[in-house]
């Protein structure tokens, strides 16, 4: 159930423990690094925060090895593990750490831009903002396009597609008649 962290502990209903031992359920967090503190070289845990509230999440030695560049103060993070309760409270073992530049690229899979009242001259400067990320595999629908023939949603055919990052989507954002811009994000567990 995807939920902002400061309402995981309030949605999140833990499963019963076995063994007497608690049971991790798979859950993915996004949010930014607040803290990193390291326990001896083979364990970090890091404090994960978006508005809503904040999340401790315990990173082990197997995934620190490959991913202690990532883990810095003001990182915009998205981690998959597993979520549990414990006697130190409600905390995430990390399986995998992505950044978002890295998730954008390789999970969008839709752009979707809703405009209104777009004047002369939109189609070339949406071109411009376009070009540098053309290439990727992320299709671009602009909803909401009106002209004096109608209003239409436009699905950009294949060679207008991106490679999704978060920058593409605050240059879209900026453009004069752009009210929303919204990457829609692939399911998955790719490594």
């Amino acid at each position: 159930m995807p939920c902002a962290l400061g309402e995981i502990a309030r949605e999140w209903k833990p499963p019963e423990a076995r063994n007497g031992r608690p049971v991790d359920v798979g859950w993915t967090a996004a949010g930014q690094v607040v803290d990193v503190r390291r326990r001896r070289d083979d364990l970090a845990i890091v404090q994960l925060e978006d508005a809503s509230g904040s999340l401790e999440v315990i990173v082990a030695q197997e995934v620190l090895q490959e991913t202690q560049a990532l883990l810095v103060q003001g990182a915009l993070l998205v981690i998959e593990g597993g979520l549990r309760m414990s006697e130190f409270g409600l905390g995430l073992r990390a399986r995998r750490i992505h950044t978002l530049d890295d998730i954008c690229r390789r999970r969008g899979r839709l752009l979707r831009v809703q405009v209104q009242g777009v004047q002369r001259g939109f189609a070339a400067a949406l071109s411009s903002v376009l070009a540098a990320w053309r290439g990727g595999s992320t299709r671009v629908l602009l909803c909401g396009y009106r002209n004096a023939q109608g209003q239409a949603d436009v699905l950009l055919d294949d060679t207008w597609a991106v490679a999704a990052h978060p920058d593409l989507l605050r240059a879209l954002a900026q453009m004069p008649g752009v009210m929303h811009c919204e990457l829609l994000l692939a399911r998955g567990a790719e490594g």
